[in-house]
């Protein structure tokens, strides 16, 4: 982008014309008059820019995923709360079996309440789309995790075992309904509430291996491995302004020649647009 030539574009508005302006749209004679107002786009600049963008995400992105770290370790806590809430409740310590669930939730969803709490005090003002940026970074953590887990059980000669059979075909199934397209806030925890809430059972592989799954296991599985996806990936987002030195030389280099009267030349027209 910063070695694009500098260009113009044409933007077209109509000023007057049929049904325009309060003008009757029904009026044949009434002739359409149009401005056109020149745009210069200087490619530079609009490379700094996103440069600027991106380093102010990354900055907020190291705060929030030690949110994602600390929301992770209190998942399984919440779980085994309502876990042992629920046993209290249906069979006190007479030993009876637990009943039907009191909530529709595993584990209490801490993930945006923290965040929350984390920029309320801050000194700097938030970015437009913080909150959806940090659901964006906590269900790419939680996809992250589930395709390390399912790579290294490959390269291990584990793709066949029950476990991992289970697991593949639980993500696969509800990738698109989780992790794909446009998605309402929480998807992440909403994977891992419905692989809490998923029941034990027998599973028989195409080889014809038969096992038991096991869901609170890849649970906990996908929680360890999230939590070192968050750490590296902490670590590489703590580094992207210095990631930014080689590109920021280059635009003050590209900005001094523009200024200095070299860049003056050669600028092209780009296609008219309108805009009615």
């Amino acid at each position: 982008m910063i070695s694009r030539p500098k260009s113009t574009m044409i933007v077209s508005a109509k000023r007057r014309g049929r049904g325009h302006g309060g003008w009757s749209k029904n009026n044949p004679y009434l002739a359409e008059r149009w401005v056109e107002i020149p745009i210069d786009i200087y490619p530079a600049s609009l490379a700094s820019r996103i440069l600027t963008v991106r380093e102010q995400i990354s900055t907020e992105w190291v705060q929030d995923l030690d949110v994602v770290l600390a929301a992770n370790d209190l998942i399984l806590d919440s779980y085994f709360a309502k876990i042992q809430m629920e046993r209290e409740r249906d069979g006190g310590n007479t030993g009876e079996a637990i009943g039907a669930r009191t909530t529709d939730i595993a584990f209490e969803r801490t993930a945006i309440h923290l965040m929350n709490d984390n920029t309320r005090f801050q000194p700097t003002a938030s970015s437009p789309f913080r909150r959806g940026n940090f659901d964006l970074l906590y269900n790419l953590c939680t996809q992250a995790a589930v395709h390390r887990i399912l790579r290294q059980q490959r390269t291990n000669g584990e793709e066949m075992e029950v476990s991992s059979v289970f697991l593949r075909n639980f993500y696969v199934d509800r990738a698109e309904e989780y992790f794909d397209g446009d998605l309402p806030y929480g998807r992440a925890d909403d994977f891992i509430d419905e692989l809490l809430q998923t029941a034990p059972a027998v599973l028989r592989t195409n080889d014809g291996k038969t096992g038991f799954i096991d869901p609170l296991g890849a649970a906990e599985s996908i929680i360890r491995m999230r939590n070192e996806v968050a750490m590296e990936w902490k670590e590489t987002m703590a580094r992207v302004q210095e990631d930014h030195t080689g590109i920021r030389q280059a635009l003050l280099t590209d900005s001094m020649q523009y200024w200095g009267g070299e860049g003056e030349e050669g600028i092209s027209s780009g296609s008219g647009m309108r805009v009615l």
